[in-house]
């Protein structure tokens, strides 16, 4: 291709584009090769536009090597600005990251008064319900340690074991029904030192302890009945040695009571040492 003239350059519209599309990528080559000294950069110019489809005389270069330098300075300021927002997006990053760790920090503070405060309610419930538990058993058993030390002509019955699906189990002896509950109707033949032994320990607070509620092993099913007759009535206390429980009914009081183990297994040698005893 001819050398341009400046009358060409100036007159051809498209040329126009070309040279301004020239100006811009040696701006942006100039940013790429900020450590490379202004000859160096001369020289690349050149090479670039001789290697190129256009030929420039030395007068277009000069003119294209000023406009260039125009532009370095607003390269220089844009180069600057983007440092600069690039900076400030990464303290805008670390503000971010630090909001959301006091965001987690004052959700995980906030979970554990939270949690605090529903432990303590739950303590505060399981402290309430034991005072009224004792409170109950400072009033139920006097009842029940009164009602024993009357007990004279003491029946006791064996209780019908049931079956695993919760029936009665069936059985050929004569069976009567105590409060709903089934007993063989003999009576069981206990000697009186026996008899006396248990007097003792139903009278004995530390033999008892207050009811907590209902047990996982099944409904009340007891497994002896005593009961016998006094001045108030009659009186009937059933022991379900499973859940280590004593249903009470003197007269018109009824409230059940738990056993301690030392009673469980007085009443266990008891029930074993009578000869007419049903084993379950």
């Amino acid at each position: 291709m001819g050398t341009l003239t400046s009358s060409e350059f100036g007159g051809n519209k498209m040329r126009k584009l070309m040279w301004t599309l020239a100006v811009l990528m040696i701006g942006s080559l100039a940013i790429a090769q900020e450590k490379v000294d202004q000859e160096t950069v001369d020289e690349v110019d050149t090479f670039f536009f001789r290697s190129t489809f256009l030929e420039v005389t030395p007068k277009q270069h000069e003119g294209l090597t000023a406009l260039a330098r125009h532009f370095d300075e607003p390269l220089s300021q844009w180069r600057d600005e983007v440092n600069e927002l690039q900076n400030r997006q990464q303290i805008l990053g670390q503000m971010i990251q630090e909001l959301e760790r006091q965001y987690d920090q004052a959700v995980f503070q906030s979970l554990t008064e939270l949690q605090r405060k529903v432990i303590e309610a739950e303590e505060a419930d399981k402290w309430q319900a034991q005072q009224l538990r004792d409170l109950r058993f400072l009033h139920q058993f006097p009842i029940l340690a009164h009602a024993a030390a009357t007990m004279n002509d003491i029946r006791f019955f064996r209780g019908v074991p049931r079956e695993k699906k919760g029936q009665p189990a069936s059985v050929d002896q004569p069976q009567v029904e105590k409060q709903g509950y089934a007993f063989f109707s003999e009576p069981m033949n206990i000697n009186s030192s026996a008899i006396q032994s248990l007097k003792k320990n139903l009278v004995d607070y530390r033999q008892f302890e207050p009811y907590a509620g209902p047990k996982f092993c099944g409904s009340f099913h007891p497994d002896l009945c005593i009961e016998w007759d006094n001045d108030e009535g009659l009186q009937q206390v059933f022991f379900c040695l499973t859940c280590r429980e004593a249903l009470a009914v003197l007269g018109e009081t009824r409230f059940k009571i738990e056993l301690k183990y030392d009673l469980v297994k007085e009443i266990l040698k008891l029930i074993k040492s009578t000869a007419d005893a049903v084993g379950k």
